[in-house]
């Protein structure tokens, strides 16, 4: 079953992470139009000014990301039971009709029939059983969505983006080049699209991991354990080693080396236990 969870979970980024990748792009695109046409003026409260001026919708991120987390509590053989379990007939539902041996194509399905274009007479009906667990898990829904976008912006002011503009610019100014000059090699820098490809599939894992703590703390979850996907694609840095398999309080951080994080992809730990993590959660 852990295999399952596994490919699940892989499925869920791979698929959002296209599906919004355009989206995204948009929005990171306008931080950096405005960090590059401000750049010999940036300030920490500039940045932060740019980034809050700068809109991106999260609703159904969030949505999706709750619906994921409602799959996986089903998939554990050890989840306990509890009154609250009732809450995740919906998906239970959702699952006796389409097939989980295609991961992939299973989330594909469940994106497309949450947007509600295009629908056959099959699909409009399990859209009536996802607009009823999006009603079910409104509160939830409300609180993870403001949350979520903050850590977007938390993410994007950690992400020492504009340290790195005002030294290009320092070092572009040394070599006598033109401000314009110096403005559109950071354009071509800055916005690459491979790198906010890889951007998006790291915030989109810690936002759903974000969104799958506070919806299983909402069920009355009390512990969650750190886990890894257990191939040689797991990095083997001193964090990650040491809190694999640890078990803590749903309300507590993994504490190692100096580190702490809520779950993977929490904004607090550095680069090289954070990009492209592929780490997760289970509750009990």
């Amino acid at each position: 079953m852990k295999n399952k969870i596994d490919q699940i979970n892989d499925a869920f980024i791979e698929v959002l992470t296209k599906e919004n990748a355009r989206k995204y792009s948009e929005y990171i695109k306008a931080i950096n139009r405005e960090m590059i046409e401000n750049v010999d003026s940036l300030t920490p409260a500039k940045v932060k000014e740019i980034v809050k001026s700068v809109e991106f919708n999260v609703d159904d991120i969030a949505l999706l990301f709750v619906i994921q987390n409602a799959i996986i509590l089903i998939l554990q053989k050890d989840r306990p039971k509890s009154k609250m379990d009732k809450s995740l007939l919906p998906i239970i539902a959702v699952m006796g009709l389409y097939s989980l041996k295609k991961p992939k194509r299973f989330v594909e399905k469940i994106v497309k029939i949450n947007k509600g274009i295009g629908l056959n007479d099959a699909e409009k009906r399990v859209k009536v059983i996802l607009d009823e667990f999006n009603k079910d898990n409104a509160k939830i829904l409300k609180d993870t969505r403001k949350i979520a976008r903050d850590q977007f912006d938390e993410s994007i002011l950690k992400s020492k983006r504009s340290k790195r503009m005002v030294k290009d610019l320092r070092e572009g100014i040394k070599e006598n080049k033109s401000i314009a000059k110096i403005k559109r090699a950071m354009v071509r820098k800055y916005n690459k699209l491979s790198n906010v490809e890889r951007t998006l599939d790291t915030e989109l894992h810690s936002q759903g991991e974000f969104v799958r703590l506070k919806h299983s703390q909402a069920m009355g979850y009390t512990h969650k354990i750190w886990r890894t996907q257990g191939d040689n694609r797991v990095r083997d840095t001193h964090f990650h080693t040491n809190v694999t398999n640890k078990r803590v309080p749903i309300d507590s951080d993994f504490r190692q080396a100096g580190l702490k994080a809520s779950q993977p992809g929490d904004t607090r730990l550095p680069p090289s236990d954070r990009i492209r993590c592929r780490c997760y959660l289970t509750f009990d």
